[in-house]
């Protein structure tokens, strides 16, 4: 009877990174071709598509990681990845260069926590149930 309730479980499909989607384009530094560079580069193509389930719960964030990265702690000062310019909202492109000038980096933060639409996962998520 145990393992028939195991079999009704949902699975969470946390998929983060598969979006090109950047809702606020406010102070990146470089040209369209290198932040096109940079997306083809840092975007987990098709895994949206290939985990795909109308039965398990699907949690995708449905903006780029290079406008916030949704796997990273909110709070630069307990993300190591912050340090290299790569923290919940880049600065620096993968190669270290400057991608990002936050004139406003309090309204950008509050911008993703105020749109959260899951709070296990503070950041701008959202839940589909297929």
């Amino acid at each position: 009877m145990e393992n028939q309730n195991i079999l009704n479980n949902k699975i969470i499909l946390h998929i983060p990174h598969s979006s090109t989607v950047i809702p606020l384009m406010d102070g990146y530094v470089v040209d369209f071709e290198s932040l096109t560079e940079e997306m083809l580069k840092l975007t987990d193509w098709y895994t949206d598509d290939l985990f795909h389930s109308n039965d398990d719960k699907i949690v995708k964030a449905d903006f780029s990681r290079i406008f916030c990265d949704p796997e990273r702690f909110a709070d630069d000062e307990q993300e190591i990845m912050s340090q290299y310019g790569m923290g919940v909202l880049y600065e620096k492109n993968d190669d270290g260069n400057k991608l990002k000038i936050y004139l406003r980096r309090s309204l950008i933060r509050f911008f993703v926590l105020s749109n959260e639409t899951n709070r296990c996962f503070k950041t701008l998520y959202v839940v589909s149930t297929g």
